[in-house]
């Protein structure tokens, strides 16, 4: 049976029918060493904040979404506050849950506890073929013609920059899509910035707000195929789903018809793309991601080494497909859940952990100890792969989203990173 994956963007309270649950760690940073007690504090309130005085609840104990560790019935009356002390002797992550007793499969808050988090070793088997194949797949799209179509906007300009849509030819005889954001007042040359969005139907404009000094280029690549804009964007989403069912899950298990193949390499172009453009310094091209997003910096930074000055990954997805096999969560799209057999012999290809392994570049991760769309094993089991330069920024509180830390930290770093002033 196919587990099914919830995708919950929750904060550590969250509002059940027997109240609001507050869930604690007896330490603020929530990180242990195995064998080493974590207290979990389970608080129920009612909609004044008072503390209920009857009723029950299921307080359920997994190491993350996964394997069952502990169960106990919380009575408000008797106990509650209500503390419960659990270890694990590997590395990995003890998530707590809350469901109401009347609904015991309602999504509930979660709370988490790390173990030697950084000793978390990944599952993921890399192919004596990788680079191979990687390689043979650049080579393929860089003997396509790049043919960049550039397309001013300029109901998506502003004061401090011009706005443009970007066209790129790609493998499959397709074509890649993006935007981009050039500084108006300034005279340049200037560094710039490669996005890509989340999981869904991508950017339909410029970003002109994220990375937003007037002395610094973003260019935010989608990974479909389609021609994307504010009008058409939508329909054309909701057409690839009709066609191809999921898009993270298409192609699967064939690695050569495998959906991201194709997007990977069409991205991989702006870097041609780039030394195209007249106003880049030549010499400082960062990276950025949040979710799926995350993973693709990771990927772009690992299959570009030499080329790339500081990459940012938060929250990255696609990590640890083979996870289960240490009874962890896999990061989304939980591909080998969702794909037919066969899938596991495809899936290292397309695992961020082996592309995490190439990258020379410093690099910031985030993570969110309960994310139960990336769990935050496969976070770690992806920058504990890094070999360069790294720092990881873990929110115990933080489900999938951005820790405000993380955010003001790595923009300051990255800004650094390509020689812009503060």
């Amino acid at each position: 049976m196919k587990r099914i994956l919830f995708f919950i963007i929750a904060g550590i309270a969250a509002a059940l029918n027997a109240g609001e649950f507050r869930i604690d760690t007896d330490r603020e940073e929530a990180l242990y060493k195995c064998g080493e007690p974590a207290v979990f504090t389970v608080t129920a309130l009612d909609d004044d904040g008072n503390l209920l005085k009857e009723g029950t609840a299921v307080i359920s104990f997994r190491k993350e979404k996964m394997q069952p560790l502990r169960e106990e019935v919380m009575d408000f009356a008797e106990n509650n506050p209500a503390s419960y002390t659990l270890t694990l002797d590997e590395p990995g992550f003890i998530w707590c849950t809350v469901n109401n007793q009347e609904n015991v499969y309602y999504p509930s808050p979660i709370g988490a506890a790390g173990f030697d988090a950084e000793m978390i070793e990944a599952t993921t088997e890399e192919p004596d073929d990788f680079d191979q194949f990687w390689a043979d797949g650049i080579a393929e799209a860089q003997a396509i013609p790049l043919d960049p179509e550039v397309t001013p906007l300029e109901n998506f300009s502003n004061p401090d920059f011009n706005g443009y849509k970007v066209s790129l030819a790609n493998v499959d005889n397709t074509r890649i899509y993006g935007f981009l954001a050039v500084p108006k007042n300034e005279p340049g040359p200037f560094p710039i910035i490669i996005m890509v969005p989340g999981a869904g139907q991508g950017d339909v404009a410029p970003n002109l707000y994220f990375f937003n000094k007037p002395k610094v280029m973003t260019l935010v690549m989608n990974v479909h195929f389609f021609d994307p804009g504010p009008d058409t964007t939508e329909q054309a989403f909701k057409e690839l789903g009709r066609t191809h069912g999921t898009y993270s899950y298409y192609g699967a298990p064939d690695r050569m018809k495998y959906y991201h193949r194709r997007s990977i390499l069409g991205i991989n172009r702006a870097f041609e793309f780039v030394e195209t453009l007249p106003q880049w310094d030549g010499e400082n091209i960062g990276l950025f991601g949040s979710s799926q997003g995350g993973a693709y910096a990771l990927i772009l930074s690992g299959l570009n080494p030499g080329k790339v000055k500081f990459t940012v990954a938060n929250v990255p997805a696609m990590c640890e497909h083979t996870a289960y096999k240490d009874g962890r969560s896999p990061g989304w799209p939980l591909l080998i859940d969702n794909t037919p057999e066969g899938t596991e012999k495809m899936a290292p290809y397309f695992d961020v952990v082996n592309f995490a392994a190439r990258v020379d570049n410093p690099v910031c991760v985030g993570v969110g100890f309960i994310d139960v769309a990336c769990g935050p094993s496969s976070v770690y089991a992806a920058f504990n792969k890094i070999k360069a330069p790294k720092k990881i920024y873990p929110s115990p509180k933080m489900g999938h989203s951005f820790d405000k830390v993380f955010v003001k930290e790595t923009t300051e770093a990255m800004y650094k990173a390509l020689g812009v002033e503060p």
